[in-house]
């Protein structure tokens, strides 16, 4: 979970933890940090993003906006969503292939179907909130 105000501010919001002026509470308290893990998979994001759990079992469909920029439900719309973008680039030495090829080898262990759209590199990510646009333009 980055520690930006959409995801430490709301988590710890949702939690009753002040998580944006102590963070490190999510790497030492191990229940804080299972909540907190499963409060970034479940909910849907602040700058747009559906929740993580929404794509994997089908109940997000991308809008017009979505499809414009890419976006197709599949492992690299997690990719996406989890890292905003940062991992997704098209080269074979990249953390996005790392992300793939652990997700196939656990798959093919599990003997399930991966799906289709692996990859989120032709994907555009989601827009930060309106104070993060802001910040960037001082």
């Amino acid at each position: 979970m980055s520690y930006r105000n959409y995801n430490y501010g709301e988590c710890g919001n949702y939690l009753g933890q002040n998580l944006l002026d102590e963070p490190e509470k999510v790497a030492t308290d191990p229940v804080l940090s299972f909540e907190a893990a499963l409060w970034f998979w479940m909910n849907p994001h602040s700058t747009g993003a559906p929740s993580c759990h929404e794509v994997i079992t089908g109940e997000w469909s991308p809008s017009e906006a979505d499809i414009e920029a890419g976006r197709k439900p599949g492992f690299g719309m997690l990719t996406n969503i989890i890292t905003n973008g940062g991992e997704c680039t098209k080269d074979g030495k990249t953390r996005q292939q790392n992300r793939i090829d652990y997700y196939l080898r656990y798959c093919d262990m599990l003997k399930v179907d991966p799906g289709d759209n692996l990859y989120c590199d032709n994907q555009e990510t989601f827009e930060d909130n309106g104070l993060l646009k802001m910040v960037g333009t001082m």
